[in-house]
This record gives structure tokens, sequence and C-alpha cells, in this order.
């Protein structure tokens, strides 16, 4: 064979073996590129459409959510969100003005009631009080004419700097149905947290809070002696400040749950508590209260005109044995505030009306 014909066969069989590589290669680059294809079409649609095939994952880098997307294997990124922004803490309400309204006592009893109703103590017991098994009216102690005509409007403190009104817990643990464990704000102090800036912020008063815990002893809930160390405490803080003309001790009862709908918001109904110091069989001479009439007229007052505001939300008054540290203030109030049954937040909204109601007493 000549040399001429060898090379020309060697030239063959080279591009022989050049086209078999050629065409093997050629599915595979066409496959790859037919996949990529598939796969970014594939991702749109079920970005789209959204359905469950796409698997979305969350993460968080800082204050920035980033979403990727999964699909076929392939991650798909998309933009950044928007950082979060971080809680901020609530507002604290501001108040407007108090009302310029004046609802005076002896207008609702010309309205609503007969005065000789009101003298009569079978009447209050059916309609005003209620009164526990260990003591009893007398028509001595209520003299509704009193309890009309009582003057309770507080004066212009010659310091305006100097506290008016003093709010305190004999039981300072007492908590509501939702009450979180070892939060304050929750309890009854942080009720009369609000209470005091109602007052202060809406009506001008000076208010001291006073948050000191007397039914725990050793880190335990323990209620003996609990009004005796208050006592003890009160006699200081008010000679310390005899600038303060009422007190304020704000519980919460235990029952059935109370709930009124005032403005628009469910709210814990007020119940008023009097210690007539007075068992069935007389007076309790070692309780001595010689501010028991005007205790009972403030009370009075708090009532009838709580009913003409707002109606539903005082309950009736309750009346037991004891003193309750009432006879350290003419002004002195017990208030049971719903019960154990009730929410923090219906809790909370009573305060705004019975600021509103205090200050119909106490403004004159």
């Amino acid at each position: 064979m000549s040399i001429k014909k060898r090379n020309i066969k060697i030239e063959i069989i080279l591009f022989a073996c050049f086209a078999i590589l050629f065409l093997r290669a050629l599915p595979e680059a066409w496959k790859e590129k037919s996949k990529g294809l598939s796969s970014s079409v594939y991702a749109e649609k079920e970005d789209e459409q959204a359905t469950g095939n796409m698997l979305v994952v969350e993460y968080a880098t800082g204050n920035d959510t980033i979403l990727n997307r999964q699909v076929g294997g392939i991650w798909i990124p998309t933009p950044t969100v928007p950082p979060t922004p971080l809680p901020t803490a609530t507002p604290v309400p501001t108040y407007g003005p108090a009302p310029e309204r004046s609802v005076k006592v002896a207008d609702i009893v010309g309205k609503k009631y007969v005065l000789e109703d009101l003298l009569n103590v079978t009447y209050l017991k059916e309609n005003l009080y209620i009164v526990n098994a260990t003591t009893k009216m007398t028509e001595t102690d209520f003299d509704a004419e009193y309890f009309i005509s009582k003057d309770l409007s507080l004066q212009i403190p010659d310091n305006p700097e100097e506290p008016q009104i003093l709010i305190f817990h004999t039981h300072a643990s007492e908590g509501f149905a939702d009450s979180r464990p070892g939060e304050t704000e929750d309890t009854v102090v942080g009720v009369g947290t609000l209470l005091a800036e109602v007052l202060e912020e809406k009506y001008g008063y000076q208010v001291m809070h006073d948050t000191t815990v007397f039914d725990r002893k050793n880190g335990k809930d323990n209620r003996n002696f609990a009004y005796n160390d208050a006592l003890t405490h009160l006699e200081q803080l008010l000679k310390e400040y005899p600038s303060i003309e009422v007190v304020i001790d704000l519980h919460r009862d235990a029952g059935e749950k109370r709930v009124v709908t005032v403005n628009g918001r469910q709210t814990a109904k007020v119940m008023l508590f009097n210690g007539l110091c007075r068992n069935t069989k007389g007076k309790l001479t070692y309780l001595p209260n010689d501010n028991l009439k005007d205790n009972l007229a403030f009370s009075f007052q708090m009532k009838l005109i709580g009913d003409e505001m707002y109606p539903g939300l005082m309950n009736r008054i309750f009346l037991k044995d004891y003193r309750y540290n009432m006879h350290l203030k003419e002004r002195f109030l017990l208030v049971e505030l719903g019960t154990e049954k009730n929410t923090v937040e219906e809790a909370k909204n009573a305060m705004e009306p019975l600021a509103d109601v205090l200050h119909q007493v106490l403004g004159g």
C-alpha cells in the first residue's frame, strides 16, 4: 500500500473517532441545558402558584428576616425582607382634663330616692348594703341625712407637692384569673399603680402609692396579722405625711366573677367594704372608731354617685364586724375589686370610672 493511501486511511479513522466523541458529548450538554431550563421554569411556576410542593425556610439574622425557597434541590433566594422594627413599649396613656360635670349626692337623692326610705335601716339593707351574719346595722350608725350632708371634699394643700391620697394594699399578693406568677403588675398592686396615675394625671391629686407587702411571710402567703402589720406601717406614714386626707385600701374579693360593661369595655365591678366595730351582741369596745360615721358617709356617697354615673359598676356595700384600720381617717375607703375569676384587664378597666367617682366626692 502506498504511503498516500495509508495517510488517508488514518485521517478517516481519526475523523471517525472525533465524530464519535462529539456525538457522545452533545446529548450530555443538551441534557444539562434542558435540566437547567426545566428547573427555572418549574421554580417560576411554583413561586407564582405557591403550591404545597414549595418548601419555605425562614430564619432570622438580627432584625432581618430572609426567606429562601427550595425547589427541585435548588435554593432560590428571595430579596431580604426590610428589617422588622424592634417592639416599642406601650405608650403611657395621656389623660385629658377632668370632666366639668358635677354630680351631687343630694341631687341624686331627690331624683332617685325618697329620704324617708333612706332613713329606714330595712330599706338600706335590702337596696344598698350586704350585711354579714357577724354584725348588724343600727339606726344610730346609719343616719342617711348625715351621710348626704357630709362634706368630704378635699382642701387645696398648702404645699402642692405633699400627698393628699394614700393607696396601699393590706393583701398586696391578691391577683386575678390570668395573673402571671411573680408579676406584681398583675396583682392589685399593679391596678393600684394605674389608679394613682389616673388620679394624678387626669384630676391633679397628689397621690402616694405604697406597695409594701403585708400578707407574705418567709416567701409564702400568710395573712395572719396582715392588718396588724399594716396598722403599724400606716400610723408611721400618716405621722410622716400629715397632708394625707384620703386612704384607699385596694383589695380583690373572692367568689363568682363580677363584670359589667362600662364605655364598651368589660369591667370588674367595685364593692366597697365597711367594718362596723360591732357584732350581733353590740359594740366591740376594744376596737374603737371615732371616724365610723364618716367612713360610712364616704362609702354611701361613692355608692350613690357611682350608681348614677356608671350603672352596674358599684356592687352593694359589704358590712362586717371588725375595724380593718378604717379608724385612721374619716375618708378611708376599703375597695374589693372583682374576684379571682376576673381578668387583670377587667380590673384595670375599672380604674378610670372609679377615679371619676372619687373625684365627684372629693372634688366638692
